[in-house]
């Protein structure tokens, strides 16, 4: 029992050398790197780049209890707005598109359901019972 603990603690020790090395590194990598060329004019944003300060939503709109991110926000109400006025303009059309696509959607596409609910709820009975995934 104690070599496993001493396993353990062994094993913690390396993953935070590693991690503090991982970090030193890519830091490193972005004082030195060089400017892009081409179409790109900025290092695109992933879960590890440390050179940008900015943090999400620092563009966003905070107005009467809102967030609104504008580049989405306006183009989403526009898109939303166009199909509910064509509904309300045509709505015997509309009633028929919209019967047709749910029976199509439901006659070709009902087996990835029943498919999904097969494999996905005895799995998730399951998966609390069980000690499967540890999170560290």
């Amino acid at each position: 029992m104690d070599k496993k603990k001493k396993e353990r603690a062994s094993q913690k020790a390396l993953a935070k050398k590693l991690k503090e090395v991982e970090v030193a590194a890519r830091k490193k990598a972005i004082k030195n790197a060089g400017s892009l060329k081409g179409i790109q004019t900025k290092s695109s944003s992933s879960l590890f780049d440390l050179s940008k300060k900015e943090k999400p939503g620092k563009n966003n709109w905070r107005k009467f209890g809102f967030d609104l991110h504008p580049q989405v926000t306006f183009f989403s109400v526009i898109i939303l707005t166009i199909c509910i006025v064509l509904t309300l303009l045509f709505s015997s059309t509309a009633e028929n598109v919209f019967s047709t696509l749910l029976n199509e959607i439901t006659e070709t596409t009902g087996w990835i359901m029943i498919f999904a609910v097969n494999i996905l709820l005895p799995l998730l009975s399951i998966l609390p019972l069980v000690n499967m995934v540890r999170l560290y």
